[in-house]
């Protein structure tokens, strides 16, 4: 799976059910992957305002918000989850699609294990984020 989901269903009620909230008295923020595409971004806009009628929606994507969770508003996302991974550069909140690096599914075995091998064998620390 490539974390993109291009038939995103919000089951209706699922806010004021599960949630317990008036979508409408709550802004929403949504995150996404890198990956995500613009049509499915403004579909996602379209339900949350006029279906659900939220105040206000934004639309983040993780590795920019795992930046800001440091403290920080530049650098380089290594992202690594179920299906994909990416090398994703950040200038000043912004991504740089252009050079943003996908690995393919069967590289990030390779990967993962170069970096437990690398924290293993030389006692290496990594800031986790």
């Amino acid at each position: 799976s490539s974390g993109i989901n291009a038939e995103w269903p919000l089951r209706p009620g699922t806010l004021e059910v599960e949630l317990k909230i008036d979508p409408e008295l709550h802004p929403v923020l949504l995150t996404e992957s890198t990956q995500e595409h613009v049509r499915n971004r403004e579909r996602k806009a379209e339900i949350f305002f006029e279906s659900l009628r939220v105040p206000q929606f934004s639309i983040a994507t993780q590795s920019v918000l795992a930046l800001h969770a440091e403290g920080l508003t530049s650098g380089v996302v290594v992202d690594i989850g179920a299906g994909h991974a990416a090398v994703v550069p950040v200038l000043e909140g912004k991504l740089f699609y252009f050079v943003q690096f996908i690995i393919v599914k069967r590289g990030i075995q390779l990967i993962v294990g170069n970096i437990m091998s690398a924290r293993i064998d030389k006692n290496t620390l990594f800031q986790v984020s």
